[in-house]
């Protein structure tokens, strides 16, 4: 993949200011997306767009003047970003425009456009997959849609899932028997794992629709350990008390990394990285073209 997730604040314009003045912003890429929060410590994003479907360009560059990245066909339906220099402008066109083609020709499914939801049964796991299962223990995730409170959480991996549970797996077994034929057992005594009981997660993620990256900086989080799940328009926020168990969980969403050659018209995969200008390629793509004898036809 060209480039993993991450952002920055960056200055935004806002379509309905009269004054077309930047207004900082945190501009997040992951997968086939980019997306807004209006804060760095929100969860929920106030604009997401489709890389693979969008035009991206360097709409003003003029001297002395912010330069101006457009991204898509206006900024109603799209967004324009300002920066100070040229070259971090020319930075992030690139990086946008990789993005976009990447997930647009090579690898359209590993960044699905919809999210498959998780329904109760997926919730639902045989006590016998426990063991088989990948245990990243316990760690707090962030309160849903607030930006403070945590929930102490038991993670695990299992069948391309990440399950969160509040007590540990075998301790959420449900039991299978109606409530007025287990009136005479212990309420408070779990189901054994032979019963025929399931381990009832709480919540849970596809790891195929998750882009993940470390909070290096605390700049989302606020917090030392902390990883940063982009899941569409949510960021879900995960906290460890230490980087071990932070760098355990980060590596069940790691892919592999693939390098690609993004001079030629076809995208390719390569075995080494290549310091490859989009504006250029795209130049010398147009040059070849009106060279061709068909195009003046």
């Amino acid at each position: 993949m060209p480039h993993g997730a991450g952002g920055k604040v960056l200055k935004w314009i806002n379509p309905g200011s009269k004054s077309q003045s930047g207004r900082d912003q945190y501009i997040a890429t992951h997968g086939r997306w980019i997306s807004r929060y209006s804060s760095a410590r929100n969860a929920l994003c106030e604009q997401r767009l489709d890389l693979t479907k969008i035009p991206i360009w360097i709409d003003s560059a003029e001297l002395n003047r912010p330069v101006i990245v457009a991204i898509g066909p206006n900024n109603n339906d799209g967004m324009r970003l300002e920066f100070n220099g040229y070259d971090e402008a020319k930075k992030w066109t690139e990086k946008l425009r990789q993005n976009g083609q990447y997930y647009r020709a090579l690898a359209s499914t590993s960044s699905p456009e919809a999210p498959y939801p998780l329904i109760d049964k997926d919730l639902e796991l045989d006590p016998h997959v426990i063991d088989k299962a990948k245990h990243l223990g316990w760690a707090n995730k962030r309160k849903a849609r607030l930006m403070v409170g945590w929930d102490h959480r038991y993670f695990m991996v299992w069948n391309g899932i990440l399950y969160y549970f509040d007590k540990e797996p075998l301790k959420s077994i449900t039991s299978p028997k109606t409530k007025s034929s287990s009136s005479s057992s212990s309420p408070s005594s779990p189901s054994s794992p032979s019963s025929g009981g399931k381990c009832v997660a709480s919540g849970g993620f596809r790891i195929s629709e998750i882009d993940v990256c470390v909070d290096e900086l605390s700049e989302r989080s606020g917090q030392e350990h902390c990883l940063l799940l982009y899941h569409f328009d949510r960021t879900i926020f995960i906290k460890f008390d230490e980087r071990w168990p932070l760098l355990e969980c980060y590596k069940a969403f790691h892919r592999e990394m693939k390098y690609v050659d993004f001079s030629m018209s076809q995208l390719t995969f390569t075995t080494k990285p290549l310091n490859i200008d989009v504006l250029v390629a795209e130049e010398q793509h147009a040059r070849i073209a009106s060279r061709s004898p068909h195009s003046n036809h």
